[in-house]
């Protein structure tokens, strides 16, 4: 699938739409949200659209993320300015071609990304399993795992951050936040805001799993699950971030 994705954003940049068209299946579909919300079903179709209000200048960024329900999921920004994020395009896969591709521009058009701290926790325990909360963006295809915690308000510092994303989401006051394991940058689109979120990975080791009971529903979060290592290594669904398994080996070496 990756692959695929790579040669639509290289046709893409090329503006060669007619090679682009081709890569969709017989009966494909386009499908560009938003204030246009314009649709195109078959190669010829598809072609003519992108020749004409086509987001010939989008750039896609960052690498594919397989979704569990078949769909890539990339963020892609604005080809004169790539410091500004145009959007989303979710590409669902089948066989050799392209079943469908949604395009979620932006509301009012590029937007800058917002920088924002936020601070999660690996709670391990032997196994190893590590526990996951399953993402999803309201309205939007597909879903990822995530590692409990979230954004930092600007009155807090990671611990105090932390703790109380605990509580929220799984019911902990507890937690023995141990060293600081892991960090990262990441561009994302959330309910047509844009972030280039900055976190802090804690570990937290426990002796063995438990049921969270979270205080607060947040509509974006749902079940909880705890993975094995073999898990996380063999699945096809999205864990954010993509390096959790190595990340787990290796403080549990």
């Amino acid at each position: 699938m990756s692959a695929l994705l790579r040669e639509y954003h290289r046709r893409h940049d090329e503006r060669d739409w007619a090679g682009l068209a081709s890569l969709f299946a017989l009966d494909g579909e386009l499908a560009i949200h938003g204030h246009a919300n314009l649709r195109a079903r078959g190669p010829a179709e598809i072609e003519r659209v992108f020749r004409e209000r086509g987001p010939d200048d989008s750039l896609v960024l960052g690498l594919p993320n397989a979704h569990v329900d078949g769909a890539l999921s990339v963020t892609y920004a604005w080809r004169s300015d790539p410091d500004l994020v145009a959007g989303e395009l979710y590409l669902l896969p089948e066989g050799a071609a392209i079943r469908r591709v949604d395009v979620y521009p932006l509301p009012g058009g590029p937007k800058a990304p917002e920088d924002r701290e936020a601070v999660r926790a690996l709670f391990v325990a032997p196994g190893p399993h590590v526990l996951l909360l399953r993402c999803q963006e309201p309205g939007k295809p597909g879903w990822w795992w995530i590692a409990p915690g979230g954004g930092r308000d600007e009155s807090e510092d990671d611990e105090t951050a932390l703790r109380r994303e605990l509580a929220e989401e799984l019911g902990v006051d507890d937690a023995a936040i141990g060293r600081r394991i892991w960090t990262r940058s990441h561009t994302f689109v959330w309910r047509d805001r844009v972030f280039r979120q900055h976190e802090r990975f804690h570990l937290v080791e426990v002796a063995a799993p438990f049921e969270p009971k979270p205080r607060v529903r947040d509509e974006g979060i749902g079940e909880h699950r705890w993975w094995s290592l073999d898990e996380l290594r063999s699945t096809r669904e999205i864990v954010a971030p993509a390096e959790l398994a190595r990340i787990l080996a290796s403080v549990t070496r």
